[in-house]
């Protein structure tokens, strides 16, 4: 900021203003509860499936057991970054 000209410094604090007046800010929260709410749903259906299959080898016995844990935050970071690579295509309008 301090190598900015002030018509630089003028334009990006506009630019920042005109995300709070068109209300980007909330809808932006919004949107990401939206899409931790669908990431934590798909691990939800899909942790099960992943314990039953590989649960054994890693020495989970159960999904209440604190060893399955690891195993949902795979899971979550792989939906993230799918939803991540596209998300182009999620942001709202």
């Amino acid at each position: 900021m301090a190598q900015e000209t002030t018509d630089e410094l003028l334009t990006d604090f506009g630019h920042e203003m005109g995300h709070y007046v068109l209300g980007h800010i909330w809808k932006g929260f919004l949107f990401s509860a939206a899409i931790i709410f669908v990431l934590l749903y798909f691990g939800y259906r899909s942790i099960g499936g992943l314990l039953a299959r590989s649960g054994a080898a890693w020495g989970v016995r159960s999904l209440d057991d604190w060893a399955s844990l690891p195993a949902l935050l795979l899971l979550l970071t792989l939906f993230g970054l799918a939803a991540g690579r596209h998300r182009q295509y999620l942001q709202p309008l």
